[in-house]
C-alpha cells in the first residue's frame, strides 16, 4: 500500500475526519492489551487444580472452576487430571463484621402567618419534627491462602476481597437489616475478584493498558489569541489509530515527524510513532523513538517517563518469553 501524503489530502475530508470530539484536549487515549509475565516469577508446565477447602456448601469446587477458566482464558498453562507437573491447593475463608446503629434526626419546618389588619408586624413560627433512622452497616471479607507446588517448589500466596454497605430504615433496624439481604449474596463476586488475582500469581496474563496519544499544538493566532487546538495531522493520524491501520497512521506521524515547523509537533509526532511500537511489543525500536522525542523538547516530562516506561515494558517482555519457554520445557 502507498503511503498517504498529508499534503494531498482535501480539506474538506480532512475536517470531516477530525470531527466528532477530537479537539480541546493534549492527548488522546485508545487502550491496548498487553501481556503481563506472573506475578510469582515462575509458572507450571501443566496444572492440576484440587478442590480448595473451606467455604459452606460447593463453594470450594467453585473457586476452583474460576481459577481454571481463568487459566483457559489466559491459555498459558495446560490444565490436566493426572499427571501434572504442579499441583494447586487453597483454603478459602469468609468472615463478616457487622454493627448497627440509631440515630436521631431534625427536620425544620418553617411557616409564617398572614399579617392582621391594624397589628405593626407578622409573627412567624418555627415547628421541630424530630425522628429516628436506624442503620445497618455489613463488611464480608473473602481470604483466599494458596499453595502451588512446582516439582517440588513450594510457592504460597493469600489474596482477599471484601464487600461493605450500609443501608438505612425509618421504620426499625430489623428492616434496616432486611434490606440488606443475605450475607452470602455477593460471595461469588469476591470469588471471581480472588481468582482473578491467583491467576495473575502463577500465569502470564493479559492486561489493558492505556496509550496517550498527542496531539501536537497549533499555534497560530486568531483574533490576537494564541490557540492550541492541536495538530490537524497528527489528529488524523490518531483517527487512523482508533481504527486500528496503523500502517497509515504511522506514514502520517513520520511525515509530521520530518516536515512539520514546530519542534513540539516534531517531537509529539517521534512518541507517537513510539506508542504503536510499543502496542506491537517491538519495545527497542519504540525506545529510539522516545529518545528523538526527549531530545526535540526536553521540557516536556511525557518524553523521558515513556522511556522508562519502555524499558520496563521491554524487561517485562523477556520475564514473558521465559515464562513461556518454562511452559513448554525447553
Amino acid at each position: 500500500m502507498s503511503a498517504i501524503k498529508i499534503f494531498d489530502i482535501p480539506r474538506l475530508l480532512l475536517l470531516a475526519i477530525l470531527a466528532g470530539g477530537m479537539s480541546g484536549c493534549a492527548t488522546v487515549t485508545t487502550q491496548d492489551d498487553v501481556l503481563m509475565p506472573a506475578r510469582k516469577g515462575v509458572v507450571p508446565k501443566t496444572l492440576l487444580i484440587q478442590t480448595f477447602e473451606g467455604g459452606v456448601d460447593s463453594q470450594g469446587d467453585e473457586i476452583k472452576s474460576l481459577i481454571s477458566g481463568g487459566l483457559t482464558r489466559e491459555a498459558q498453562i495446560p490444565i490436566v487430571t493426572q499427571n501434572p507437573h504442579s499441583v494447586l491447593t487453597g483454603q478459602l475463608t469468609f468472615s463478616s463484621d457487622t454493627e448497627s446503629w440509631t440515630k436521631e434526626k431534625v427536620k425544620q419546618s418553617k411557616s409564617e402567618q398572614l399579617c392582621e389588619s391594624g397589628n405593626s408586624g407578622c409573627s412567624s413560627t418555627t415547628e421541630e419534627i424530630k425522628y429516628l433512622v436506624y442503620y445497618y452497616q455489613r463488611t464480608r471479607q473473602l481470604t483466599v491462602n494458596y499453595s502451588l507446588n512446582i516439582d517440588g517448589r513450594l510457592i504460597g500466596g493469600s489474596h482477599s476481597a471484601q464487600d461493605k454497605g450500609t443501608w438505612t430504615s425509618s421504620e426499625s433496624a430489623i428492616n434496616a437489616k432486611v434490606q440488606a439481604g443475605p450475607e452470602n449474596a455477593n460471595d461469588a463476586t469476591l470469588m471471581q475478584t480472588v481468582a482473578n488475582e491467583i491467576v495473575k500469581d502463577i500465569s502470564p496474563y493479559h492486561d489493558t493498558v492505556d496509550f496517550n496519544f498527542k496531539k501536537g499544538t497549533s499555534k497560530a493566532k486568531m483574533g490576537g489569541i494564541g490557540s492550541m487546538v492541536g495538530d490537524p495531522n497528527l489528529k488524523l493520524a490518531i483517527k487512523y489509530v482508533q481504527n486500528k491501520r496503523y500502517d497509515q497512521a504511522v506514514s502520517i506521524f513520520q511525515q509530521v515527524a520530518d516536515n512539520a515547523i514546530l519542534i513540539e509537533n516534531r517531537a509529539a509526532a517521534n512518541y507517537n510513532i513510539g506508542l504503536i511500537l510499543e502496542m506491537k511489543g517491538e519495545y527497542k525500536k519504540a525506545f529510539e523513538y522516545y529518545s528523538n522525542a526527549n531530545q526535540m523538547n526536553p521540557s516536556d516530562t511525557t518524553y523521558i517517563k515513556a522511556l522508562t516506561q519502555a524499558e520496563e515494558r521491554y524487561q517485562m517482555k523477556k520475564a514473558v518469553d521465559l515464562q513461556q519457554q518454562m511452559i513448554e520445557g525447553q
